[in-house]
């Protein structure tokens, strides 16, 4: 599978954070802005979050979330081992998700997300998981 070199650098250097609502989410931007300019981390939805709660609902928590925080950051939808759900996912324009689908369907959903400039994670990478102590909620 191939990645574009953009995103192949940057991926390497992020960290991501497991992501389950929008006050942790906004509290997660503020405190690393206070940090530093140019925070190093992407959210990453719950595993098999696109089964259970929706491309939709995962882009319109990520858009709120930066809206509100003013940090664009990366963002996994993670699909589980459902290929239909990674599909759907593409036709909404979501660029990054987990599959975790035996190799000849990871590879044909790759092409998919190739074309349309994006990249499957075959496996779901390391996060820290977001809980709701961090916004106080």
């Amino acid at each position: 599978m191939k990645t574009s070199l953009f995103f192949s650098a940057k991926r390497d250097t992020l960290s991501w954070l497991t992501l389950h609502n929008f006050a942790s989410g906004v509290a997660a931007c503020q405190q690393a802005k206070e940090l530093r300019p140019h925070p190093a981390f992407g959210f990453i939805s719950a595993p098999g979050a696109a089964g259970f709660m929706g491309t939709g609902w995962w882009q319109a928590l990520i858009r709120a979330v930066q809206e509100q925080s003013g940090y664009d950051c990366p963002h996994i939808l993670d699909c589980g081992a459902d290929p239909g759900y990674a599909l759907f996912a593409a036709s909404q324009g979501q660029k990054l998700i987990v599959l975790e689908a035996p190799s000849p369907v990871l590879e044909s959903v790759n092409e998919v997300y190739e074309r349309l400039g994006g990249h499957v994670f075959s496996m779901r990478p390391p996060s820290f998981d977001l809980i709701s102590t961090l916004s106080g909620v």
